[in-house]
């Protein structure tokens, strides 16, 4: 009689593996089946162009570098390229599909090549992970259904803290929409969210010109942000393994069940692409602080430089600590040997870091410059003085005096309780008990491991930046996860305290989480079928949406359309002209000038529209909050429009009981306003 052999390692691991996906697809199937075949269908080609980046940017670094160094490497460097790449030629009126596709197929050839290469070579990779931690990978299974789930929900539904998605709507798709349909990257005198960097946008972009439509593209776009989520899930683990043998698993399972993670895929922002350019800065500065290789350095920077492609707040909640974190490592000797070398290196050390970083983030900065005179734009500009169309110094301040953080909040204290609010107390625990207590847990490691002690630093200043240098937003708070994460993953042993509270936390993640999505996808005990919902909003069909019923089916197909109030552009089928409440509005300052109403009605026929469409709830909410409306704008303005020949056609109401919350008004003389 033979005994029976234990499963090699590769075996047990492709097993659970097989045993994770599984239970994902099980755990989907249960609450809409809808979802996996969206997901397939929306997200194969999602899928392909990540693969794609990353197995060509891969051939750019040596075969004998280990394999998941190879991966990381070339997954940050193939997407953060691939989104300069797209902004480089938007900017030169290249968005043609027929020439992505080409490219796209150029770039098959590469990564098939680059395939055959790795696969050839194998390089072994000389740190295995705890196999007694594999247990932990089960936790993913229904994070990662919930993240199925939210990914293959249309913007407009989630969430509530974020308006339904109110952004996504008004720039993070509406302005790649825009650039899709004009055939062009240009500036946007309506919408001053144009001028933030936008490397997360330019795959939003991509994905609308392979599927040659918005909407469809759109939907890709959902699941492009959750699978740059999931890569941030794998530089978690090759940070972890870095870090500290043993500690990949760990690491990465905290970080792939962090509420933070399916929030931000339910709904197409730019955190999750700028979690994993973070996340591979740090392990890749990991791995210089563990070799002292100023080529891992480098490569540091230049992902934390994607990262600020991504997001302005990455300078200061990403780079800006890394470079600190870097320097006092270099500085850091026994007592009485901070010499005048190590002095030295340590600045060596931020310019290697820092230069890089510059660099990938430069065109962004370039692009700024070149179309408003200021690389930052619309920050510092009272440095850079920078007043292009639609943004004068009216505008300019009324966006510095819309971004300052409460009065409430002003001072030590309630900064110090927005942080209290924002992390330990979120109501949602997207943080979650399992990584803030475990990361407590490893405070003792601090003196004998420098990486703990890197993070440290890292965390301290995140948090001083954030307390002290943001408008103080929860959502700003997510670049913690990089420190957090691999500061806990670090202090996990396998030891029954340390599981029972990891699988606790994540117990209490889980179901915060799950609750706040089923208070969003569940009405009187069921399940409302909201996956691939679309016509949903395109059709008019929910409250606050009926206009979109009216503009996209029944107004005459030459019909143009002025928006008043609401800047949710993205589901108008119909030209739509809108402007944000932080540019200078044409129509406003028509208003403004015009000597009687009259006036105002020529003005609208010279510029060929046919309808406005005025949302005033949309108008009562600004005024309410900080970012306020201007005043001339209101229902007496257009009663006096009325009564000189517009023509009220619509007033739409929602709510129980039913309230007015928009009017659709028709130009008279126009083309387009006649019967469809």
């Amino acid at each position: 009689m033979t005994t029976p052999t234990k499963p090699p390692p590769a075996d047990s691991a492709r097993n659970l593996a097989v045993f994770v996906a599984v239970l994902t697809v099980v755990l989907v199937a249960t609450q809409s089946r809808d979802a996996i075949v969206l997901f397939l269908l929306d997200g194969w080609l999602a899928v392909v162009v990540s693969a794609v980046a990353t197995l060509a940017a891969m051939l750019l670094v040596p075969v004998a570098t280990p394999l998941r160094w190879r991966i990381l490497v070339g997954a940050a460097i193939g997407h953060g390229a691939l989104s300069l790449l797209i902004l480089t030629c938007g900017f030169s009126s290249l968005l043609d599909r027929r020439l992505w596709i080409i490219a796209l197929l150029a770039a098959t050839t590469a990564a098939t090549f680059s395939l055959w290469k790795t696969a050839r070579a194998h390089p072994g990779d000389p740190t295995e992970s705890d196999h007694r931690t594999r247990w932990l990978w089960w936790w993913i299974a229904p994070f990662a259904a919930l993240t199925i789930l939210v990914c293959v929900v249309p913007p407009g539904f989630l969430w509530i803290e974020e308006g339904a998605g109110y952004d996504v709507l008004e720039y993070h798709l509406q302005l790649p929409r825009e650039y899709f349909e004009s055939g062009r990257i240009a500036y946007t005198p309506h919408n001053v969210y144009g001028n933030f960097p936008a490397n997360t946008e330019m795959l939003y972009l991509l994905s609308m010109i392979l599927r040659d439509d918005p909407f469809n593209g759109a939907a890709t776009a959902k699941v492009f942000n959750a699978l740059l989520g999931m890569w941030f899930v794998f530089a978690a683990w090759v940070a972890g393994e870095q870090a500290r043998k043993g500690a990949g698993t760990p690491t990465a399972v905290l970080a792939a069940c962090s509420g933070w993670l399916v929030y931000l895929s339910g709904i197409a922002y730019v955190e999750n692409a700028m979690l994993f350019y973070l996340m591979s800065a740090a392990a890749l500065a990991v791995r210089y602080i563990n070799t002292r290789s100023w080529t891992w350095l480098a490569l540091s920077g230049l992902c934390a430089g994607f990262a600020c492609g991504c997001k302005y707040t990455a300078i200061i909640l990403g780079a800006l600590p890394f470079a600190i974190g870097l320097f006092l490592d270099a500085l850091r000797r026994p007592i009485g040997e901070t010499t005048s070398p190590a002095k030295r290196s340590a600045c060596l050390t931020v310019v290697v870091f820092i230069l890089p970083c510059v660099a990938s983030m430069s065109p962004w900065l370039i692009k700024n410059s070149l179309l408003t005179g200021n690389p930052v734009f619309p920050l510092a500009n009272k440095v850079f003085h920078a007043y292009p169309e639609g943004f004068g110094l009216a505008e300019s301040r009324h966006f510095d005096a819309s971004h300052r953080s409460d009065e409430a909040l002003k001072g030590i204290g309630g900064r110090l309780r927005a942080l209290w609010t924002s992390i330990p107390a979120d109501p949602l625990q997207r943080v979650g008990p399992a990584v803030l207590l475990l990361a407590i847990c490893g405070i003792p490691s601090f003196r004998r491991n420098r990486v703990a002690l890197f993070m440290a630093v890292v965390l301290l200043t995140q948090l001083a930046a954030w307390a002290m240098l943001t408008h103080l937003y929860a959502r700003f708070t997510v670049p913690i996860l990089i420190p957090l994460t691999l500061l806990a993953g670090i202090a996990y042993r396998n030891r029954w305290p340390h599981a029972l509270l990891l699988s606790g936390g994540l117990a209490i993640n889980l179901f915060c989480i799950a609750d706040y999505w089923t208070k969003h996808t569940y009405h009187e005990g069921r399940k409302l079928p909201i996956e691939g919902a679309y016509p949903f909003f395109r059709d008019g069909l929910g409250g606050s949406y009926e206009h979109l019923a009216v503009i996209n089916h029944e107004l005459p197909p030459d019909a143009r359309i002025l928006s008043v109030g609401d800047a949710r552009a993205f589901y108008f089928e119909k030209p739509n002209d809108y402007c944000v409440v932080f540019n200078r509005s044409p129509f406003e300052a028509v208003a403004e000038s015009a000597k009687n109403p009259a006036e105002i009605i020529e003005w609208l026929i010279q510029e060929q529209y046919t309808h406005v469409f005025v949302n005033w709830w949309e108008i009562g909410r600004l005024r309410a909050s900080s970012y306020g409306f201007p005043n001339v704008i209101d229902p007496n303005l257009f009663k006096r429009l009325e009564i000189a020949g517009l023509q009220r056609t619509h007033t739409f109401t929602t709510g129980q009981p039913l309230r007015p919350y928009g009017s659709l008004y028709a130009v008279p003389g126009t083309a387009g306003s006649g019967p469809k």
